[in-house]
């Protein structure tokens, strides 16, 4: 007798175990992400502090201290390690080096939102597997944020939220492995520090000591960030009341519509001044998002509302923080202040939509997920295609990069990493000025003669 197709058999044969699931979940993501932008990796740009504050600098200076230096008013060690590293592989790899780096942390927000630790709000690891995958399928951000290693720091915050406001691992080791990536996430972003305020709930989830010393550790390691990783000075001030209007109109255009329609679809509306239809498509985005979800809030568990409650608090105060940074861009740039907002806004409406017709998973028979599917499928075509610009780096550029790197490779001492100090000047890619990229040849130091 022949066996007819059933998505659960298909699904179950595919990834098997929880680690399979995520190992191919990781691979499916990192393929979406490189459809998305293929230019951005394969011929990486060293985008603006990719090339003068990582590839450069970490040549001309090896010193490991580097890791903890301030750039932009704070810290980012994360970045800074990967600039550190890079500093050490054949210039030519480099650019790949930070593009790769940059597709793992994102893929890894990923799989987190797809592991058993998000359970309590989608019990049903199928349904969790295709709400992550449709929403990596979305165009949210832009080519800088999958392929920039400086941008990086923005999955490392995502990360750091999620593994928060999710479930605890369930073995020693997973909490070993916890802990230490919280540590070193504190010191990624300045967007920790609004966030331990989400130490509440994870003590909620950690009923166990241990695990409840851990959180006090990350918390302090917190409060160090904000003592000594973040210069508070370059904050502009701003009246409270210009934040929260702002925070809504923001929240409005550039979490809710760009979230669901794309940073072009947003620009074009704005364009020709249809603010009352690009605010009314966002409140329509929001009414949706509440009803879908409703049933998810009810059916889900006190530690599931928790999380979803979680998850709305840093929506909240992540964009009214980015307007209070006075660095945000009505207009055309500045996808990153919006971009977590936008993953988790869009994650809760997508599970809304998938898990409407049964409480904790998609349905069993393929034709009653159709409509929902093909709706969200079409959606999907439209947003990448007609926002395809925000995803396409400069080809011209990435060419020049190769033609540099190739340059410096080849004059690079492979024993100290450093140009030969009879070169008569330094290795310098043009780009605008402020973001030229400058390989200095090292001078010797006449100042203890």
């Amino acid at each position: 007798m022949k066996q007819t197709w059933h998505p659960t058999r298909w699904f179950n044969n595919l990834t098997g175990t929880p680690l399979r699931r995520a190992l191919v979940l990781f691979v499916f993501v990192c393929l979406i992400k490189l459809a998305q932008a293929p230019v951005a990796f394969i011929l990486p740009s060293l985008f603006y502090e990719d090339g003068r504050d990582m590839f450069a600098f970490y040549l001309n200076d090896h010193s490991v201290s580097n890791i903890f230096r301030f750039y932009a008013g704070y810290r980012s060690i994360a970045a800074n390690v990967v600039g550190f590293v890079g500093a050490w592989l054949d210039p030519r790899a480099t650019p790949y080096f930070y593009g790769l780096s940059s597709l793992a942390w994102c893929a890894a927000c990923y799989v987190l939102l797809a592991s058993g630790r998000m359970r309590h709000v989608v019990p049903d690891a199928r349904s969790r597997f295709l709400v992550a995958l449709v929403v990596a399928a979305m165009p949210l951000g832009n080519f800088a944020l999958l392929s920039v290693n400086d941008y990086s720091k923005w999955h490392q915050l995502m990360l750091f939220i999620l593994l928060l406001v999710s479930l605890p691992p369930t073995t020693r080791a997973g909490e070993a492995v916890e802990f230490v990536v919280l540590l070193l996430l504190t010191w990624t972003n300045p967007g920790t520090i609004p966030c331990i305020l989400l130490l509440i709930p994870a003590a909620l989830f950690r009923r166990q000591f241990r695990q409840r010393v851990g959180l006090a550790l990350v918390g302090i390691s917190l409060l160090a960030y904000a003592k000594w990783g973040i210069d508070w000075r370059t904050a502009p001030p701003l009246p409270m009341g210009t934040v929260l209007s702002d925070s809504v109109t923001y929240f409005l255009q550039r979490v809710v519509f760009e979230g669901i329609l794309g940073s072009s679809t947003r620009i074009q509306f704005l364009r020709q001044s249809d603010f009352v239809l690009l605010h009314g498509v966002a409140i329509i985005g929001i009414l949706l998002c509440i009803r879908l979800t409703y049933h998810r809030i009810l059916a889900c568990g006190r530690e599931g509302r928790i999380t979803v409650a979680s998850m709305s608090f840093v929506i909240v105060v992540l964009t009214i923080v980015s307007v209070r940074s006075g660095r945000v861009d009505w207009v055309d740039w500045g996808h990153h202040y919006a971009y977590i907002q936008q993953i988790l806004f869009v994650w809760l409406l997508t599970v809304g939509i998938l898990c409407k017709r049964s409480g904790n998973r998609l349905p069993e028979r393929p034709s009653r997920a159709v409509w929902p599917l093909a709706g969200l499928f079409a959606l999907i075509i439209f947003s990448n295609i007609h926002n395809r610009g925000a995803f396409t780096s400069r080809v011209h550029q990435g060419m020049k990069v190769m033609d540099f790197t190739r340059q410096v490779s080849q004059e690079l001492n492979p024993r100290t990493r450093t140009l030969p100090r009879d070169r008569e000047s330094n290795l310098v890619l043009k780009k605008d000025g402020k973001w030229d990229i400058v390989v200095v040849v090292p001078r010797l130091d006449t100042s203890a003669r």
